[in-house]
C-alpha cells in the first residue's frame, strides 16, 4: 500500500539534499532518522554523491512504505525541524 506520493517523494529527496550540504553530515543525518542505519551500509560514501544515496534510499524505502512509513515521518520531521545548516555556515564563513 503506497502512503505517499510521486510528487511527495521527490520534494523530500530535494529537500534532503538541499539541507544536509556535505556527505558526512548527511550519514548522521540519515543514520538519526533512520530506523535501521544499517540501511546506509550498502552506499560508497566517498565515491557516490550525495543525491545519489538519497535517491536511491528514499526509492528504496518507497518500495514497503508501510513498513518504512515511521522512517518517512522521522525523515520529513527531521527536515520540518531543522534549524541550522552547518554546511552552509561553514562556507559562509570562508
Amino acid at each position: 500500500m503506497k502512503h505517499f506520493s510521486a510528487p511527495f517523494l521527490q520534494t523530500l529527496k530535494d529537500a534532503i539534499v538541499a539541507s544536509v550540504w556535505y556527505r558526512n553530515e548527511l550519514k548522521r543525518f540519515l543514520s538519526a532518522s533512520l530506523s535501521d542505519a544499517a540501511l546506509l551500509d550498502k552506499y560508497d560514501w566517498k565515491a557516490q554523491n550525495k543525491r545519489e544515496i538519497v535517491n536511491d534510499l528514499i526509492d528504496c524505502l518507497a518500495e514497503d512504505q508501510t513498513t518504512n512509513f515511521t522512517d518517512f515521518q522521522r525523515l520529513t520531521r527531521s527536515i520540518l525541524e531543522m534549524s541550522r545548516y552547518s554546511g552552509l555556515e561553514s562556507l559562509a564563513g570562508r
